[in-house]
């Protein structure tokens, strides 16, 4: 049976949802964005929205009060899997539920699994006083962003709920796929950004404080990463232990060798999703409510093989305020310049947009640049291009190293 739109709104949940509801809004779906944000954006693209507390206590409130189809969540929330078996039973959950989560978000088992399945991942250790011998990381086991990843021997604060893990070198990407049954459909990759990537310019004092700090990406080719069935028929084989529904994304380390190692699966709607939506000017709905219904995936009308634009790339880079910074009364577009067209033709979008008047504490992101090009060297002078403008509009010497290779 081909997708067909629903009368009723489905909610998002998240710490942002902006992306994900422009994505429904493509698809024809009408949303609720329940997220702790509120952008100028996102309710352009939502009949309503809902604010949420860091820990999403008002979540399941919002789901009993809200004549809907049923709930999506986003980043943030899959490191409160009890939240979700219980929001779950309020209203029906279009994605993977808590027991499989559970199984992503502890690395052991998690590491268990993907090296049963024929895959590779670091080695990990449980914090001890002593840090091992080599080159490791400090990771939290509830986190998002890698905006408490730090180097071992860096590390500041507390390390309690964390874990050691080898930091194995090479360049990050994500891995965007639908699953369903012992299936795992692909729906391509992106080579992400951190706050160290070369390809882009972050504050020095995020860079310091953050170094893995995720910060964007740009659309690649699933060759880059190996032989495409080879990855399919190993997501598949994790897709089944697992027991994942709908869209995943799978975080990987390509290294030197060529080859990938896994880092997590983050099972839901990403960050990275966006930028292969727009490459293939499709939204991913579709596929995902098919997938949790458990219609065949092949059934739908829109068929799961790649549909790349040949010439086609697109990028995204989040800027973060290393100060306090007020977001002025005409929006957020005068720190970068001027005026932003709300046109997905541009080769320049202004996403994530914060409210007018709006105090930003340090640290926080401002926006998101989204940029397409024929080449991925023209979509990424886009991004510095722009992000140079609000160094030069903020006039700060903190902010120089954004001027660098404009």
């Amino acid at each position: 049976m081909a997708f067909t739109t629903s009368s009723q709104s489905i909610l998002i949940a998240g710490c942002s949802v902006r992306a994900a509801a422009w994505s429904a809004r493509q698809a024809g779906i009408s949303v609720i964005a329940a997220d702790q944000f509120g952008d100028v954006d996102l309710l352009r693209h939502a009949e309503r929205w809902l604010s949420l507390s860091a820990d999403y206590h008002e979540l399941p409130d919002y789901l009993v009060d809200a004549e809907i189809e049923g709930w999506i969540y986003t980043g943030g929330i899959e490191n409160h899997p009890r939240l979700i078996a219980s929001c779950a039973e309020q209203s029906r959950l279009f994605g993977v539920g808590s027991d499989a989560v559970y199984k992503l978000r502890d690395p052991y088992l998690f590491r268990d699994i993907i090296l049963t399945c024929g895959g590779r991942m670091p080695i990990m250790r449980p914090v001890t006083d002593l840090i091992p011998a080599g080159d490791w990381l400090v990771k939290p086991y509830h986190s998002g962003g890698g905006v408490r990843v730090q180097h071992a021997g860096e590390a500041t604060g507390s390390v309690e709920g964390c874990y050691w893990q080898r930091r194995v070198p090479g360049v990050p990407y994500s891995i965007s796929f639908t699953a369903l049954g012992n299936e795992a459909y692909l729906l391509g990759a992106v080579r992400q950004f951190i706050a160290t990537s070369p390809e882009i310019q972050v504050a020095r004092s995020i860079r310091r404080k953050h170094p893995f700090l995720f910060c964007g990406g740009v659309t690649a080719k699933l060759e880059e990463l190996g032989d495409s069935e080879e990855l399919r028929q190993f997501l598949g084989r994790v897709v089944e232990a697992i027991g994942l529904v709908g869209w995943c994304g799978m975080d990987v380390i390509k290294t030197a060798s060529g080859q990938f190692e896994v880092l997590e699966i983050n099972p839901r709607y990403t960050a990275t999703m966006e930028l292969l939506e727009r490459q293939q000017q499709r939204s991913f709905y579709p596929l995902h409510l098919d997938a949790c219904r458990g219609t065949p995936l092949d059934q739908t009308l829109e068929a799961p093989p790649m549909q790349e634009r040949p010439g086609i790339s697109v990028a995204k880079q989040i800027l973060y305020t290393p100060t306090d910074l007020p977001i002025p009364t005409d929006g957020v577009g005068t720190l970068l310049g001027g005026r932003f067209v709300d046109d997905e033709t541009s080769d320049i979008l202004l996403a994530d947009q914060p409210q007018p008047g709006s105090l930003l504490p340090a640290g926080s992101p401002i926006c998101t640049l989204i940029a397409h090009g024929t080449t991925e060297d023209e979509a990424l002078r886009t991004l510095r291009y722009h992000a140079g403008r609000l160094a030069i509009v903020l006039d700060q010497e903190k902010w120089s190293e954004y001027h660098r290779d404009l």
